[in-house]
């Protein structure tokens, strides 16, 4: 039997605020391979190149996908490097690590909160309708049509939104109070029956400064 191995892959989560209001970069899949998936909202991004430093390989899909240029990433100030012998390794700490345990193809992504800067880009040989989203809009997204996002990006903005959403909480001193678990979204709501679908999700909360490991399947 031929091993078949999981592909580390790499999105982004690239934020903006204007005039009080945060905003996150999303585009629909246009792609080869993509199947049923294709014209679903995602977040930029795409799979890491043998032994690429993957902040490389971040700021390169962002390019690709949207034509920005990433200005920062969170985390990467972290980052550590050795170079021993030859032997060269870098730890890195995304915001979340997403694994997906079927679908059209097996991905472990590692995804990063980033700020850009640059003119979008309307299209790709990938993507189409590149543009920013509303976090209040994003949310009526999550909660009322689930099954127009890309299930493994769904968990990522589900999860940024509430790292937002904790942040204020914490400066406004008052307590935090979580959004419904996922799996009521998708008792509510379901998806469809093209995506059977099982994600592992490992975040860092911020809030906590703890972790938070969810499973489910849909």
């Amino acid at each position: 039997m031929v091993e078949v191995f999981a592909k580390p892959a790499v999105s982004a989560i690239i934020e903006k605020v204007e005039f009080g209001e945060r905003f996150v970069l999303l585009q629909r899949r246009q792609k080869d391979n993509g199947g049923e998936t294709n014209g679903l909202f995602e977040i930029a991004g795409g799979k890491v190149r043998e032994y690429e430093n993957i902040y490389d390989a971040l700021r390169r899909e962002v390019w690709e996908e949207t034509g920005l240029k990433i200005t920062e990433i969170s985390g990467e100030d972290k980052s550590q490097h050795i170079d021993i012998s030859g032997a060269e390794v870098i730890s890195i700490e995304p915001f979340c690590i997403v694994q997906n345990l079927s679908g059209i193809y097996s991905l472990i992504m590692q995804t990063f909160i980033c700020h850009a800067d640059g003119t979008l880009v309307y299209s790709t040989n990938e993507t189409v309708d590149i543009h920013w989203e509303s976090i209040t809009n994003l949310k009526k997204i999550l909660f009322e049509k689930p099954q127009e996002l890309f299930p493994m990006d769904m968990l990522l903005n589900f999860n940024c939104i509430i790292s937002m959403r904790c942040v204020r909480k914490r400066k406004a001193g008052t307590s935090f109070q979580m959004f419904p678990p996922l799996s009521y979204l998708f008792l509510l709501f379901g998806l469809p029956l093209y995506f059977p679908l099982c994600v592992v999700v490992f975040c860092r909360d911020s809030c906590y400064n703890s972790f938070n490991n969810t499973s489910f399947c849909l």
